[in-house]
């Protein structure tokens, strides 16, 4: 399987970040994460067993918070993934974009 990416970065409020989160949160709950801009879409199916890291420094005073998860996709997962170059076929449900976000260039964020 080729490798799919999915980049995406915003600056917004804590608000903006907590609806985000009970995306990622409602997509881990479902098995099923979508993420998509206008010309393409990935799909993650996160596997029974997660591994999940987490990590936080302050310098400098500046905080950095990470936070990801990782799990082997089995091949049938492999197989019901949609091809990242596939544009979306309907709309993703995802929270309103901020006007920040709407400005924001979707290349240049993380997920």
């Amino acid at each position: 399987m080729r490798k799919s990416r999915f980049q995406f970065n915003l600056v917004t409020d804590p608000l903006d970040v907590s609806r985000y989160l009970e995306s990622l949160i409602q997509g881990f709950r479902d098995r099923e994460i979508l993420f998509s801009d206008q010309n393409h879409q990935l799909v993650l199916r996160p596997a029974e067993i997660l591994e999940l890291s987490l990590e936080t420094s302050r310098r400098k005073g500046r905080v950095n918070f990470s936070m990801s998860f990782s799990w082997a996709e089995s091949v049938a997962h492999k197989q019901q993934t949609l091809d990242f170059d596939t544009p979306p076929t309907s709309p993703a449900a995802q929270p309103e974009p901020s006007p920040e976000e709407s400005e924001s260039d979707p290349q240049d964020a993380p997920v």
